[in-house]
C-alpha cells in the first residue's frame, strides 16, 4: 500500500519490469504511481541510467535488453523513489563480476546514507559487503556475525567458515541417519 510504496524498495531475483513498457518507464514507475513532477521523474531516471551504465537502454522494451541490464533496470527501479529500506533476493544473479561489483557497492554506499538494505543470499561474496551476516537454515537464524572492523576479506572468511561448518554437518548427520 501507501507505506510500502514510499519506504521500501524491492529488488527481484527475475527483474519482475512489466514488458510492454520501455525500461525507461519501467524505471520511472514509482515516481509516476507517487504522481511525482514529470520532468523531475525523468531526470532523476536519466541520472540513475548513467550510474547504472542503462542509460543505452531506456528507449528500449525489456526483451531487447540482456539479462544484466534488465537486473540493473530492476535495481535502478528499486531505488529511484529513495525508499528507507530495500529489500533484495538475489540481487547480481544476472550479472557479471564487474556490474555485481558496482552495484554491491552501490547499495553499500546507499546503506551509509542511512538506507536499510536486506540482502538474501546464498553466495558468501555477496554476504561480505553486509555489516551484519545472519545464516539461516530450515526457517531457524542458525548465525549472526557482525563486520565490526573486519576487513571485507576476513568477513569473506568468516562466513565461509559458518556456512562450510554448516553444509559438512548437515551431510554428516544425513550420513548417520542412513
Amino acid at each position: 500500500s501507501r507505506f510500502r510504496r514510499k519506504y521500501i524498495g524491492f529488488i527481484f531475483q527475475n527483474h519482475n519490469l512489466i514488458s510492454s513498457l520501455f525500461i525507461m518507464d519501467n524505471i520511472a514507475t514509482p515516481l509516476i504511481l507517487a504522481k511525482n513532477d514529470i520532468h523531475d521523474t525523468y531526470d532523476r531516471v536519466n541520472q540513475l541510467a548513467k550510474k547504472l551504465k542503462i542509460e543505452h537502454i531506456l528507449q528500449k522494451k525489456p526483451f531487447e535488453c540482456s539479462g544484466g541490464e534488465k537486473q540493473r533496470a530492476a535495481i535502478a527501479r528499486a531505488i529511484i523513489s529513495n525508499p528507507k529500506i530495500i529489500i533484495c533476493d538475489e540481487p547480481t544473479g544476472n550479472l557479471d563480476s564487474e556490474n555485481s561489483h558496482e552495484v554491491l557497492s552501490l547499495l553499500s554506499d546507499l546503506n551509509k546514507q542511512g538506507i536499510a538494505i536486506v540482502i538474501v543470499t546464498h553466495d558468501s561474496m555477496i554476504a561480505s559487503y553486509a555489516k551484519k551476516f545472519m545464516y539461516l537454515r530450515d526457517g531457524t537464524v542458525r548465525s549472526v556475525i557482525n563486520k565490526n572492523n573486519a576487513s571485507q576479506e576476513e568477513f569473506y572468511d568468516a562466513i565461509v567458515k559458518i556456512t562450510t561448518q554448516d553444509s559438512l554437518l548437515k551431510k554428516f548427520i544425513k550420513r548417520n541417519q542412513e
